[in-house]
């Protein structure tokens, strides 16, 4: 739980720091507002996504999340190519 409480404080100051140098001042309420939303939105999919899997068993989570985060590193090297 540690690690986890670590990795969260981590975690979320580098993602607002980033909301905040990409949007300028007078925007920066709505993109907090975005980016909390779809964050919130996307951590109570996949929190229930593994809690409806666990029922099945432990070797589809681990697939689960592989193949989640095997799109999602995809997708962050091919938008860091058009940067």
């Amino acid at each position: 739980m540690v690690l986890w409480g670590a990795v969260m404080g981590i975690h979320e100051t580098i993602m607002r720091a980033a909301v905040a140098d990409m949007t300028s001042i007078n925007k920066r309420g709505r993109a907090y507002g975005i980016f909390n939303t779809v964050y919130g939105g996307a951590f109570l999919a996949g929190s229930a996504a593994t809690g409806w899997l666990y029922d099945y068993s432990l070797v589809a989570i681990v697939l689960f999340t592989l193949v989640l985060e095997g799109a999602a590193l995809i997708i962050i090297l091919r938008w860091r190519k058009d940067l």
